[in-house]
């Protein structure tokens, strides 16, 4: 799938700022990987902006190739997720993907969606990691 925003409530989040957080399991026998982004949508879309390139963004599709377009250098964060780690993000309001490489054992990871842990999760605290 490569890196991507989700659109997990149908909701376009160019419009309204997703609420939706994911929590993910790590339940292998090895390490899996986090890469994101540490810029929101608005974020993302208020530098593609002001790059002059505000015609190429209709969804969060368009986003991400204009955001990568522009920016093609922009650091892509990893996180390491240990067995039986857990980690809450914003899957439908920041550019991510889940990544096994160099692993040999069967990826298992158990997910959950919600809008649960509100405040103590907003976005911001996220990309402070």
């Amino acid at each position: 799938m490569g890196l991507h925003i989700d659109n997990t409530t149908g909701c376009d989040p160019l419009k309204e700022e997703p609420s939706i957080m994911r929590l993910c399991i790590n339940l292998g026998r090895e390490d899996r990987h986090l890469l994101f982004i540490n810029k929101t949508v608005n974020q993302m879309k208020m530098l593609v902006t002001r790059n002059g390139a505000s015609e190429e963004i209709q969804d969060a599709d368009t986003l991400t190739g204009a955001f990568f377009r522009n920016f093609p250098d922009y650091p892509v964060a990893k996180f390491r997720q240990r067995p039986y780690d857990v980690y809450v993000m914003p899957a439908d309001n920041i550019i991510h993907d889940g990544s096994t490489e160099g692993t040999v054992s069967p990826d298992v990871t158990m997910v959950f969606q919600g809008d649960f842990c509100r405040r103590a999760a907003k976005q911001e605290q996220f990309i402070q990691l």
